[in-house]
Formats: C-alpha cells, structure tokens, sequence
C-alpha cells in the first residue's frame, strides 16, 4: 500500500521525465527545421552563403544550449553530446547547398533528416536514462 503509492509515484515521475525529454528533443528539432525551412523559401542562397552558414550555426547552437539546459533540469544534461551540434549543423548547409535538389526536395529532406536524426537523439538518452537514473 505505501510501497504501492511510492511505486506509482515513481512511475508517473518516470512518465513526466520522458515526456520532458521528448518534448524538448522535438522543440530542439522544430526550430531548427523552421529556421532551415525559411532560409530555402526567403534566401538568395548563393548570394547570402556565409551569412546563412553563420545563422545557421548560431540557431543550432543556442537550441542545443536550450536543450542542454532542460536537460540539466532532469539532471540528464550529461547524456547529450557536444558532437550532435555539428551533425545537425552540417546535415542542414549540406542539404542547403546540394544543387542536385529542387527547393521542395531540400525542404522534405531537411525536415526528415532532422527528425530521424533526433528521434535516434531521444533513443540514446532515453535509454541511457532508463538504465542509469533510477
């Protein structure tokens, strides 16, 4: 009975966690692929290269850094990893500036790179989570 409720309570701690921690993965992915998104639409691509290059690295780092910091909330912060910053990054100016896609096919991609990329992002914390924090 006591044991019951505190198991309860731990489960719907468990719940609210991995809520939190898909939540932020998907707000982490939906920014990015929003700002991405209106670079291809809005820009002259080629004419704005370096300045796009740059936004693009400043939106993904401080999303990651927003991340970062949810993370350190649910004291998780140590299962993300620096390196995925540059994946994410490097994933978006690549789709951007392959000219073998139509602008509707450096959209698709982008939207679907980014979000397999960081549905793997929440199976590796999610599974870490699940095996280390108890």
């Amino acid at each position: 009975t006591a044991y019951r409720r505190q198991r309860q309570m731990c489960i719907r701690d468990r719940e609210k966690r991995d809520y939190a921690i898909k939540n932020s993965f998907k707000a982490f992915a939906n920014s990015i692929i929003r700002h991405a998104t209106s670079v291809i639409i809005a820009n002259n691509i080629d004419n704005n290269k370096e300045n796009i290059i740059e936004n693009i690295r400043y939106i993904v780092d401080s999303n990651y850094y927003r991340l970062y910091n949810l993370m350190f909330l649910y004291k998780l912060c140590g299962y993300i990893k620096p390196e995925w910053k540059t994946e994410v990054n490097e994933d978006i100016v690549e789709i951007i500036y392959n000219n073998k896609f139509s602008k509707e096919e450096k959209l698709y991609n982008i939207n679907n790179k980014i979000n397999i990329k960081v549905d793997g992002y929440i199976s590796i914390v999610m599974k870490q989570c699940h095996t280390y924090v108890r």
